[in-house]
C-alpha cells in the first residue's frame, strides 16, 4: 500500500502553496493600507499617486468648436476659461496645448487658410492626475 504522501503528493503541495501565498498577501494587504496620515513627517511623497488622493483630477474648461476669422492672429490661451484641480486651485499657468506633432508650436494652426484643426489642452495637478479635453479649431472667412 502506497503512503499518504505518495498518492496525494501533488495536493499537499498545492495546499501548502495556496497557504502561503495567502499569508503573504495578508501580510502585503496590512501593511500596506494605512491613511496619509499616518505617514511621519520625516518622509516626503514626491510623486503620490492615486492612492494618496481623492481620486478626482483637474478640470479644464474650454469651448469644444473654436471659430478664428481667416487672418487674424490664434493664441490659443485667450479660449482657456480655467483649469482647476480638486481644490479649486488655479492650474491656468500649467496647461499645456498639443496639436498634431505634439506641443503646438508658433504658426501650427495656420489662419491664412480655412480648415478645421484639433487641438488638446492637458494640465497635471500637484497630486499627478492628469485632466484633458480636445476641441476643434475651425478658420473661418
Amino acid at each position: 500500500m502506497r503512503s499518504f504522501l505518495e498518492e496525494n503528493g501533488l495536493t499537499v503541495l498545492y495546499v501548502l502553496l495556496a497557504v502561503v501565498m495567502i499569508a503573504a498577501l495578508m501580510k502585503f494587504t496590512m501593511h500596506d493600507n494605512f491613511f496619509i496620515d499616518e505617514i511621519p513627517e520625516e518622509h516626503s511623497i514626491t510623486a503620490a499617486g492615486p492612492r494618496f488622493t481623492n481620486g478626482t483630477p483637474p478640470v479644464i474648461e474650454v469651448d469644444s468648436l473654436i471659430y478664428v476669422r481667416k487672418g487674424d492672429v490664434f493664441n490659443p490661451f485667450l479660449f482657456l476659461k480655467s483649469a482647476k484641480d480638486c481644490e479649486g486651485h488655479d492650474l491656468s499657468e500649467q496647461v499645456m496645448i498639443y496639436g498634431k506633432n505634439g506641443l503646438l508650436e508658433e504658426g501650427e494652426i495656420n489662419t491664412g487658410v480655412t480648415g478645421k484643426h484639433r487641438i488638446r489642452y492637458a494640465v497635471q495637478d500637484a497630486r499627478g492626475l492628469w485632466a484633458w479635453t480636445d476641441c476643434t479649431v475651425e478658420v473661418r472667412n
